[in-house]
C-alpha cells in the first residue's frame, strides 16, 4: 500500500509517498504559507496531486499521513503552533473530502520519532528547526501522555535563557536553540556569513542548552539513546555545546543529523498504516 505523506514545517513543506520505493525522495517541495486557509488549501492541493500520481501509476493510496509544527492532540487537531498562525486547524475533519482517502495528522517531531527508532529501544528525539520540538518512543510506540503533548522538550526550562517563549513561559529551550532565536540574535543571513567570535558563542551557548535538555530527558525517560536532528547539527559552534552535556546513564547515547525527511517519510507512514489497521 502507498501512503502519501506531508511534513509540514514552520518555513517549509515536503511532500512524497511512503511504500514506493521509486519515489524515496519529497516529490513537492513549497514555502509554507502564512495564513491557517492557505495551509489547508495547500495540503488539499498537494493530496490531489499526489494521489493522481499514485494512481495512475496504479498503485493504490491507502491514506495521507501529515506532520504538523505544533501540538496536536489526539484527536488531530493542531491546538498550538507557536511560531505559526495555524493553531486551531482540524486537519482530519476540514480535509476529510479531499481525495476520497483517509488523514492522520500528528506532531512533525513524533513522526520523525517514530521513524528513527529501531526494534525495541527507547529514544528520545529532539528536533531543530524554525522552533524546537520533541518526542519519546518506547518500543515503537509514541509516549503520549494525558492530552497528547509529552516530549515537548522545547519547553523544557534551560539554565541560560530567562527570555519569554512564544509558548507564554519564560526560559524555555525554545527561547535559545530555536532557527528564530537564532535569527533574532544573529540577524535573517546569518547562516550565508562568517561569524564572529561572540556570534561563535551564541551558537555555543545554544548547543549547551540543547545538552541541557538533553540530560533531562536521559534522567527521565532512561533510553537507549537521544537523537537531535536538523541543520544547525552541522555547525562547528553549535555542537562544540552540545558535546558538554552530561547524562545520569553512561550507555545513554547522543546523536546527530541534518536531514529529517526520511525520518518523517518512515514515521507518517508508520502512523497511517496502523491507522487503517485500527
Amino acid at each position: 500500500m502507498t501512503v502519501v505523506v506531508i511534513d509540514v514545517g514552520a518555513t517549509r513543506t515536503e511532500a512524497g509517498f511512503g511504500g514506493w520505493q521509486e519515489h524515496t525522495d519529497p516529490v513537492r517541495v513549497e514555502d509554507t504559507p502564512e495564513s491557517r486557509e492557505s495551509m489547508l488549501r495547500l495540503l488539499r492541493r498537494l493530496t490531489d496531486e499526489l494521489v493522481s500520481l499514485a494512481r495512475s501509476a496504479d498503485r493504490e493510496v491507502s491514506g495521507v499521513g501529515v506532520g504538523l509544527p505544533g501540538w496536536v492532540d489526539q484527536d488531530g487537531r493542531l491546538v498550538e503552533s507557536p511560531h505559526t498562525s495555524f493553531g486551531g486547524m482540524d486537519v482530519e475533519a476540514e480535509l476529510a473530502d479531499t481525495a476520497d482517502v483517509p488523514f492522520i495528522a500528528d506532531n512533525d517531531a513524533n513522526a520523525q520519532a517514530l521513524g528513527c527508532f529501531q526494534g525495541s529501544e527507547t529514544v528520545c528525539y529532539i528536533a531543530l528547526g524554525t522552533g524546537v520540538g520533541g518526542a519519546v518512543v518506547d518500543s515503537g510506540s509514541l509516549v503520549r501522555g494525558a492530552n497528547g503533548f509529552a516530549g515537548e522538550v522545547g519547553h523544557v526550562p534551560v539554565s541560560v535563557s530567562e527570555r519569554r517563549c512564544p509558548c507564554g513561559k519564560s526560559g524555555c529551550l525554545d527561547t535559545v536553540a530555536s532557527g528564530s532565536s537564532l535569527r533574532r540574535d544573529l540577524g535573517e543571513s546569518w547562516w550565508e556569513r562568517e561569524l564572529s567570535p561572540d556570534e561563535k558563542s551564541r551558537l555555543t551557548e545554544a548547543g549547551e542548552a540543547v545538552g541541557e535538555a538533553a540530560s533531562t530527558m536521559a534522567a527521565l525517560n532512561d533510553p537507549n539513546r537521544i537523537a537531535v536532528t536538523g541543520h544547525l547539527t552541522t555547525r562547528e559552534g553549535f555542537m562544540k555545546g552540545v558535546k558538554k552535556w552530561d547524562h545520569p546513564w553512561t550507555d545513554c547515547s547522543l546523536e546527530t543529523t541534518e536531514e529529517t525527511w526520511t525520518l518523517a517519510r518512515t514515521g507518517l507512514t508508520r502512523l497511517s498504516r496502523r491507522a487503517a489497521d485500527g
